[in-house]
């Protein structure tokens, strides 16, 4: 079994390494899939993401915090390089979930309730020119 400090490296070039307890990661690891395109850095417990970690994907996305279960949970940020969008705020099992902060490229900025990743609840949208809705939204 392993235990101790190493590295994992399966058949197609993926990456484990690490501290490890009985086969699993278990304290501060960092793991690579495909080829170094996809990164993790962060706390394992029992082989499973948990406290605080980063995500980082090959077109510039990033998560940067908090992890229970091997899952975005609790606090973190998420950049979407692809819309050039930040969600800053709660997550609950990879979801917006909570409070949280979304900002757009062009600006806009929505800060409110989040419900199963969609603005739910009470929120303020401002837009780039100042003006700005402060009210209800449902699942938009």
């Amino acid at each position: 079994m392993a235990n101790g400090d190493g590295c994992f490296v399966n058949h197609e070039g993926s990456t484990s390494d690490g501290a490890w307890v009985d086969d699993l990661q278990h304290g501060f690891g960092k793991e690579t899939w495909e080829h170094g395109s996809i990164k993790f850095e962060g706390e394992y417990i029992q082989g499973k993401k948990c406290g605080r970690g980063r995500y980082e994907w090959s077109d510039g996305s990033f998560y940067e915090g908090d992890f229970q279960d091997s899952m975005f949970h609790g606090f973190g940020v998420y950049y979407f390089a692809e819309s050039e969008k930040t969600y800053e705020g709660q997550f609950a099992e990879n979801q917006f979930e909570g409070k949280g902060k979304l900002t757009f490229k062009d600006g806009r900025q929505y800060n409110g309730d989040f419900k199963a990743g969609k603005k739910d609840g009470q929120g303020t949208m401002v837009q780039v020119d100042g003006n700005k809705y402060i009210g209800a939204w449902k699942n938009d």
